[in-house]
């Protein structure tokens, strides 16, 4: 529910999280949360200039990997249904 009044921080703070991304039919078979954003530095967040590229509008996350120097770009896409990974690139420098 988007921007529930009654929703309390303690709701959020004791939130389960599944490492896998939401399938709503099939919830255990969510393609898995790639390893490498695990303890990751985020660079940016957002989603494209032309969303009409990406289903849902995607999701850009522009991250280094733990014991890495190299950016990398994960691009998710979405439905009401599920969520999948687009894309997962090296970014150049």
């Amino acid at each position: 529910m988007r921007n529930d009044p009654n929703q309390k921080d303690g709701d959020i703070d004791g939130l389960d999280i599944v490492d896998r991304l939401p399938k709503y039919f099939h919830p255990d078979q969510g393609a898995a949360i790639p390893r490498e954003l695990i303890g990751a530095k985020l660079i940016r967040i957002g989603t494209p200039r032309d969303q009409r590229k990406f289903e849902g509008g995607g999701l850009v996350i522009d991250y280094i990997p733990a014991k890495s120097r190299k950016v990398k770009r994960i691009i998710l896409s979405f439905s009401e249904l599920e969520m999948w990974i687009q894309s997962v690139a090296t970014l150049s420098a």
